[in-house]
């Protein structure tokens, strides 16, 4: 019979999260600058900026960098600041880590960590363009703004799978995709797909 030794578990469980956690961003086999499933390819979802990487990080990330230049960004233009990583869930719970995307931010684009962004979902099928890689499209709020005019719905902080939601998006063509694990609200890619 075999028996299992919860306290060894819990001791060893920070640490497997900690060697998971280095694995750089890559989920089942493909990089966080994707959406998870090949459906989210191309829709705008809103995200809240959690971190920003400086030009270190930005050096440091291998195969995730390359990634980004394959894309068709230019070397000049993946400096520090230039690639975050968003939360599309709140408030803790295994969907908050696991779902975390990182993105590109354009030069234009100048964001802090706190802020709400447009996201359009990078699309595995496009090669050596922008749309192949997750992207900052716009500043939905500052993190001055949140909660407000965007905030975590529901509001009960209990919960583990708030999304953001940000007054009046529905007039502007999203939708609220509700149910399953994955609730959201998005703005479909062009053409309807």
């Amino acid at each position: 019979m075999v028996t299992l030794d919860f306290r060894r578990i819990a001791r060893v469980l920070p640490i497997m999260i900690v060697v998971l956690a280095g694995c750089q961003g890559v989920i089942g086999g493909h990089t966080r600058l994707l959406p998870r499933f090949e459906s989210d390819a191309g829709i705008v979802r809103l995200a809240q900026v959690q971190a920003v990487a400086s030009q270190a990080d930005v050096q440091g990330m291998g195969v995730h960098r390359q990634f980004l230049l394959e894309a068709g960004i230019a070397e000049r233009d993946l400096g520090g600041g230039r690639v975050v990583s968003t939360r599309v869930y709140c408030c803790g719970g295994p969907n908050e880590e696991s779902e975390a995307l990182w993105a590109y931010v354009p030069p234009a684009i100048d964001l802090a960590v706190g802020d709400v962004v447009e996201m359009r979902m990078g699309d595995p099928a496009v090669k050596g363009r922008l749309e192949g890689v997750n992207v900052v499209l716009a500043i939905a709020a500052t993190a001055a703004e949140v909660p407000g005019r965007c905030r975590w719905v529901p509001p009960d902080e209990t919960k583990w799978v708030r999304v953001l939601y940000c007054d009046g998006i529905e007039s502007k063509g999203w939708i609220h995709k509700e149910g399953g694990l994955y609730p959201m609200w998005l703005k479909p890619r062009d053409g309807g797909r």
